[in-house]
């Protein structure tokens, strides 16, 4: 018998669990013996926090304030409790440190332990007591926090709100209403929740209210970067994993190292938000090295299991060569066993153990040099031992020499943890969003190879995909490149047609990682089952293809890892799960999305008709899709009204300007929040409102030039917002039948199939239909334009209209302009534009309360450029980029609220979709800012000038609050280029250059015609807020020059800018469809051309229809 046991294979395994079980028997005899003396062990393993004496061991950090300052004795120890108070806070004190507004109180603090920690459970005893200090948020009410795995208080800066870290909020009741407790809230960073990875910045627990003055005990288990748990009398409220650096905050991405985003580790603060709180006991056990026993299924484990079952399920694999694996380990009767996935079928692991918590087995793999870049692996194929640790759910693996070489270098990869199998899916309860026709029969626009060193033999031949290739045989050539979609995909419906030769094979990779098989009928080679099969993994319950040579057509459903495949009108998989990754993935990780991608390696094969049609709702469990709204009820989600006003600068009563009344936007601003530093992306209304529809600079989308590549489809991955909000459950509506011309311009420089038909003129399908918001749309979205501000033939008629037209003596001009009275009668028929505008606004917003919308609607005022005139539209200057805005929304935006930070109109469609509870595409660099507690505003602004019309120009520049930075690319370029649409639309223009010839122009006002622009301009707008002082050549602000030329430097290095690419291949062509309609109307009416020229306001419509398209620019692609 002993000779048998020593024999036995797994006699290693024996022994240790024969010691473990010794290791066991002793420690139970021990408490056994001594029950207390457990206990009081156990009890003194705590760490006391908080002393009940003073504030020991504690570092205050208060906004506005250094480290170590403890303003007003904010933090405080009273018979013996720690207290937040504001007893000691002036009036003053509720003075925002953001707005200088009084009431409302922003000078957050925080209260750091010493030392940081990464496994604990954390227990403290709190309540709220008396009331909040006046002007404080509503959010903060009841409101305090625990920040955990925070940032080193040492790396604040002055005014920061909040530490990097993960908020457990500490809420109670106001003694009706529900609210649950220890939510969760994440600044600057984001979780993994529900096996997705979660941006938006707070989601609610699922506890019970605590109303009054009660004492609440709360427990938080954090166990490094694996999980962290929620607890209130012994119950798990909320449960997440992964803390992580979120990249688009801008500081948790000044703490970004090397690209490590993982939070494993750091300190522990609580808050003074505004509401006075007691606490009674802060204390924390230390878990470092124990094992999370929820996680493995129950305490009675042993150490042996525990260590076994922390290997145990699947994982994503990256090898050194980058190829994608897929491992999975289980557990028969405390045995461990597995296999992994590289090439072909899943090969067996041999020798699988677990000695000193590392896991080890062997598995045969070439792991030499590819013979080109990308290609596979060469060398000898052998078993090797690897040697497989893990790390908060990451396995890191060393392969160790091969017998044959023994003094051979070792290898390592890696490989992550993935997420049990979802349940089966009622397809019944999954609904699907607007086909993506992704291959548009033309060219292979959106798609590209997988690997850039392999050879593209993919071409399109009469509207069909085709890869050419000489092979006819079975077996791959690797040289030979496989196709993907730039774009990448979550969950979807995919029907496509195929056709393959006889004895041909290819493949369609679902997210990049399971292989559909495209064959014939009757291929059966390397264990291919069929057609219909994913590649040995799941195989068809009937033969339904087709010989080869003939047309097939294939209608995939991919949903929560279960698939379904009708081939030639025959379901041959029936929502089956699927395993894993299958050979030739492109990445393993089944938690990302993935693109579709053709296989090219192998025979030739044809495709058309590839159409996708994403998931945008899955009821199986709402919070799957993506882009997903936040877990909120539609009917909470608010409706949002895009109010865009053209061609206008800050002329607004309640902006301070003279001589114009806008009693309705007054009030919205009164009711809302007023920003005075809004700028857009660029000075024109096309580029604007494109780079606004996309939430992304005009020129990374190609879309920088004026009514240009209408016909061009909008490059991937962008989409517009309207897509988003469409999928989210939103119904996007265009125009209002109370404005003029109904609202509906839309003015976007590309074309989209997407989200509808293009007419060869506007995407109007980027909106669900042309109509007025009702309460039967909810939640919606209503773009309406307000045109009457555009210079138009309509000018003249607001003005004989207006009973109280704008009084040209109370105009104000700003001195780039010569005072005469053409020009101020010109700019107060501007005026009355805008105040009939206002008016606009004012039905509306009747409308919205007529309707009982008011209550839920957020609308934002906003300008798509500047004032049409002089250096204002078309021009980088202040009157061309700054606009006004105003976000109004009760319950959602501060009311009577003045912001002086810098905002982007691209950060407006951010807001839009944060309102609507939708993620934000990665690509959109743009932040939230509204119904956001502390939005992460910009330290600048950056904006493009590109072509307009027939004048071809090139100029960026950079706005700080203080300075702009303009740097003219073609400084040969005047500003007076003598473009058409500048002669026949602004009346100042002939009268300036009148008096610029009679020499009655002052230096000022002869800015805008000299000969060529400086290529530099700086401007300090504090002290020169109409920029007529250059000081790029002033040696005091050389340092100030240097530092804003870098900051563009550094912009147009990190993003694609297509204006500045094709800077070189253009000609400059300056006045030319100026001079034919110049010409033309003073020839041929010379009449007009007087009138005109002496400054009179007139129609001009007819004119720029009439001698304009006699110089058409054709598109810039």
């Amino acid at each position: 018998m002993v000779l048998k046991l020593l024999c036995h294979p797994n006699f290693s395994r024996f022994v240790r669990t024969f010691v473990v079980l010794l290791c066991v028997h002793a420690s139970v005899c021990a408490v056994a013996d001594d029950q207390s003396e457990d206990a009081k062990k156990n009890q003194e393993d705590w760490i006391t926090l908080f002393n009940g004496k003073d504030l020991s061991g504690w570092t205050p950090k208060i906004r506005g304030h250094e480290l170590g300052v403890n303003y007003a004795d904010t933090f405080r120890v009273r018979d013996g409790l720690l207290v937040v108070t504001y007893e000691d806070y002036q009036k003053s004190d509720s003075t925002s440190i953001d707005s200088g507004k009084p009431n409302q109180f922003d000078k957050f603090g925080h209260l750091f332990y010493k030392d940081t920690f990464s496994h604990y459970l954390l227990r403290i005893e709190y309540r709220f007591v008396g009331e909040q200090i006046a002007g404080g948020p509503g959010w903060a009410y009841r409101n305090n926090g625990l920040m955990l795995h925070g940032q080193d208080p040492r790396l604040m800066t002055l005014n920061q709100k909040f530490p990097v870290s993960i908020e457990v909020q500490l809420l109670g009741g106001n003694g009706t209403d529900a609210r649950t407790n220890l939510n969760l809230c994440t600044p600057g960073t984001n979780v993994v929740l529900n096996g997705s990875l979660f941006k938006p910045h707070c989601t609610s627990s699922n506890s019970d209210t605590y109303h009054g003055d009660q004492w609440v005990t709360a427990e938080i288990e954090v166990r490094g970067n694996e999980i962290v748990r929620h607890r209130l009398k012994g119950r798990t409220v909320l449960e997440y994993s992964n803390p992580q650096y979120d990249p688009r905050d801008p500081e948790a991405a000044a703490l970004i190292v090397d690209d490590q985003l993982m939070l494993d580790r750091g300190t522990i603060s609580i808050q003074s938000e505004s509401h006075p709180t007691e606490f009674r006991k802060i204390e924390l056990l230390n878990l470092e090295g124990s094992v999370d026993s929820e996680a493995i299924g129950g305490s009675d484990a042993t150490p042996l299991d525990q260590a076994i079952d922390r290997f145990v399920g699947n994982w994503a694999i990256r090898f050194p060569d980058g190829a994608a694996g897929w491992m999975s380990l289980q557990k028969d009767a405390g045995e461990l066993s597995g296999e992994l996935w590289t090439v072909g079928a899943p090969k067996k692991l041999t020798d699988v153990d677990v000695v000193d918590s590392t896991l080890q087995y062997r598995h045969q793999r070439a792991f030499g040099e590819p013979e080109y870049p990308g290609g596979p692996p060469t060398g000898k194929k052998e078993p090797r031992l690897h040697l497989a640790t893990i790390h908060e759910n990451q396995l890191s693996v060393v392969v160790q020499p091969s017998k044959s070489n023994p003094d051979g270098p070792t290898l390592s990869y890696t490989g992550t943890r993935l997420a049990a199998l979802p349940p089966k899916p009622d397809l019944k309860r999954v609904t699907f969003g607007e086909p993506i026709v992704l291959f548009n029969g033309k060219d292979l626009t959106g798609w590209e190879l997988t690997n850039s060193a392999q050879e593209n033999r993919w071409k399109v031949v009469d509207g069909v995909m085709v890869n050419e290739t000489p092979k006819t045989s079975f077996n791959p050539f690797a040289r030979y490149g496989n196709l993907r979609t730039e774009e990448e995909f979550e969950d979807f419906n995919l029907t496509l047609d195929f056709n393959v030769p006889p004895g041909g094979n290819s493949g369609i990779y679902l997210r990049g990682r399971y292989e559909v098989q495209v064959v014939d009928r009757d291929s059966r080679m390397q264990g291919i089952i069929g057609v219909g099969s994913l590649f040995n993994r799941i195989n068809p319950k009937l033969n339904a293809g087709k010989p080869g040579g003939q047309w097939q057509n294939y209608d995939i459903t991919l949903v929560d890892r279960h698939l379904t495949v009708v081939l030639n009108g025959e379901k041959v998989i029936d929502n089956e799960p699927i395993a894993g990754c299958t050979n030739g993935a492109l990445d393993a990780d089944e938690s990302k999305p993935g693109p579709i991608y053709l296989q090219g390696d192998h025979t030739s094969v044809q495709y058309r008709n590839i159409v996708l049609r994403p998931v945008t709702k899955n009821d199986n469990h709402p919070e799957c899709c993506a882009p997903q709204p936040e877990t909120q009820a539609k009917s909470n989600r608010p409706n949002i009204i895009w109010l865009m006003a053209e061609d206008m600068g800050l002329d607004l009563e309640c902006y301070g300007t003279a001589g114009v009344q806008t009693p309705h936007l007054n009030r919205l601003a009164t009711e809302g929040t007023l920003y005075t530093h809004a700028y857009c992306s660029n000075p024109i209304c096309s580029p604007n409102r494109s780079a606004m529809m996309v939430g992304v600079d005009q020129t990374r989308t190609n879309s920088q030039h004026h009514r240009s590549n209408r016909d061009v489809p909008l490059r991937s991955p962008y989409k517009p917002i309207t897509s988003f909000l469409r999928q989210s459950g939103y119904t996007c509506l265009l125009g209002h039948s109370t404005v003029m011309a109904g609202g509906t311009k839309i003015d976007c420089n590309f074309r989209t199939d997407e989200t509808g038909p293009y007419d060869g003129v506007e995407n109007f399908g980027l909106f669900d239909k042309k109509a007025d918001f009702t309460a039967a749309d909810q939640p919606f979205f209503s773009q309406i334009q307000l045109k009457v501000t555009h210079r138009g033939d309509w000018w003249n008629d607001v003005r004989r209209q207006s009973d109280d037209p704008v009084d040209c003596d109370h105009v104000v001009l700003p001195p780039f302009f010569a005072d005469t009275p053409e020009i101020r009668y010109d700019w107060a028929t501007y005026l009355d534009t805008v105040e009939y505008m206002d008016n606009e606004v004012g039905t509306l917003m009747q409308s919205l309360k007529d309707q009982g919308l008011d209550k839920n609607t957020v609308v934002i005022f906003i300008a798509d450029n500047g004032r049409c005139n002089l250096r204002g539209k078309g021009y980088l200057h202040e009157s061309g980029i700054h606009v006004p805005m105003i976000v109004w929304g009760p319950g959602i935006v501060s009311e009577g609220n003045v912001v002086d930070e810098l905002v982007c109109t691209t950060d407006i469609s951010a807001s839009v979709l944060h309102l609507a509870g939708v993620d934000l595409p990665q690509y959109m660099t743009a932040s939230p800012f509204i119904g956001v507690d502390a939005p992460n505003y910009r330290e600048y602004v950056r904006s493009a000038r590109d072509i307009w019309d027939e004048i071809d120009e090139c100029s960026r520049s950079i706005t700080t609050k203080r300075f702009k930075y303009i740097q003219n690319h073609m400084p040969d370029v005047p500003w007076d280029a003598h473009q058409a649409y500048l002669d026949l639309n602004r009346p100042a223009v002939h009268v300036m250059r009148r008096l610029a010839r009679e020499g009655k122009l002052s230096p000022a006002e002869l800015t805008f015609f000299a000969d060529q622009k400086p290529a530099e301009e700086l401007f300090d707008l504090s002290r020169d807020p109409d920029e007529m002082h250059n000081l790029a050549t002033d040696p005091e602000y050389a340092a100030v020059l240097a530092e804003l030329r870098t900051r563009e430097s550094e912009w147009t290095s990190a993003n694609e800018d297509f204006g500045l690419a094709d800077l070189h291949q253009r000609e400059p062509e300056i006045g030319l469809a100026g001079e034919l309609a110049r010409d033309g109307v003073r020839d041929n009416e010379p009449e007009l051309w007087k009138r005109l020229e002496s400054g009179e306001l007139m129609a001009t419509q007819e004119w720029m229809k009439r001698y304009k398209k006699k110089a058409k620019r054709p598109n810039k692609k």
